[in-house]
């Protein structure tokens, strides 16, 4: 809505639905307290308003728990606690019809180990990454938990990652000197590069191996609205195409200067879209349903290795249009 706008027949149908109740218990290594969290989440990567009904706690110390007005769906239960400052967790599938579902049980486990090493291809064997890091960020929309699991990479090029909690993850590679980009990275013998890193059933890949080339791509370039002037406020967002849409390490977003210029580096070869919005909310891009009235809009971009394009584009306009809330 813009300022002043008014917006009028929003109408909202409510539909009845049968819900049901879940029953389990989480079991630990010793006592299991209230201070464990215990979460129902819909299997759907549409960010929802979680409600009261879709967490617990145990309300014994047998670790029994209830969650009530579940409606049918598909669903990740994970109870969730600290324990000796470290986490420790326990996730199930649940498939809810119309009956309840009783007898769950989940076992609380600290998370895995991962060990890994970098290499940088393309530059001298003496170049300093100080700031290198390697994350797994979970690709669920868990509201509580830990967050991005972390790893600096010591002078002999090793990481480590600790108490990895079983989930989808993205890898994400931060601290990249410029003009490099991730050329490819392998979790024991799959190659990860354009997956999601599933560990939904623990860690049992081995190593990880991540590949650094010096020899990212740059786009430069400028943006003019439709009076053919500068468009000094407008957002320049790359997007990948194929399969890479799914992984968050392939899309970029940066804001034109005052002169209208954008650039863009550390770009992976492939092919993309390029995109300049008046204005765009940080991650709505990577929703199909958003971007889906602008892809004619974008402009077709295959980027190589060592590349250095200049694409000029014109402001996409997005206030006021009728689009689907971005997730």
């Amino acid at each position: 809505i813009t300022a002043g706008a008014q917006l009028r027949g929003m109408d909202i149908r409510l539909q009845k639905t049968k819900t049901v109740q879940i029953r389990g218990r989480v079991l630990g290594s010793g006592a299991v307290t209230q201070e464990v969290m215990i979460r129902l989440q819909p299997k759907s990567d549409t960010l929802v308003n979680f409600m009261a009904q879709n967490m617990a706690r145990p309300f014994n110390d047998k670790g029994d728990f209830v969650i009530g007005n579940v409606a049918p769906g598909s669903y990740t239960l994970t109870a969730m606690m600290s324990e000796d400052g470290k986490t420790i967790s326990a996730r199930a599938q649940v498939d809810v019809g119309g009956s309840p579902i009783q007898g769950i049980t989940l076992q609380l486990a600290p998370g895995a180990g991962i060990s890994g090493s970098v290499k940088i291809e393309g530059t001298q064997t003496d170049a300093k990454t100080p700031n290198l890091r390697v994350y797994l960020q979970p690709k669920s929309m868990m509201m509580f938990g830990p967050g991005a699991q972390g790893g600096l990479v010591k002078e002999d090029n090793s990481f480590s990652l600790t108490n990895v909690q079983p989930d989808v993850y993205d890898i994400r590679v931060m601290g990249i000197p410029d003009g490099g980009y991730v050329r490819s990275i392998r979790f024991g013998e799959e190659d990860v590069t354009e997956l999601a890193l599933d560990l939904t059933n623990g860690v049992t890949g081995g190593e990880m191996s991540v590949v650094i080339a010096m020899a990212a791509g740059q786009i430069t370039g400028s943006v003019q609205n439709d009076k053919l002037d500068p468009a000094t406020s407008g957002v320049v967002v790359l997007v990948p195409e194929g399969k890479r849409r799914e992984i968050d390490r392939f899309y970029q977003m940066t804001s034109t200067d005052q002169y209208g210029n954008y650039t863009l580096k550390n770009v992976a070869p492939g092919e993309y879209r390029l995109f300049a919005f008046d204005t765009v909310e940080f991650g709505s891009y990577q929703d199909p349903e958003w971007l889906k009235p602008f892809e004619s809009k974008g402009e077709r971009i295959p980027v190589k290795e060592n590349d250095k394009q200049t694409m000029q584009l014109k402001l996409v306009v997005t206030q006021g249009q009728d689009q689907p809330a971005s997730r």
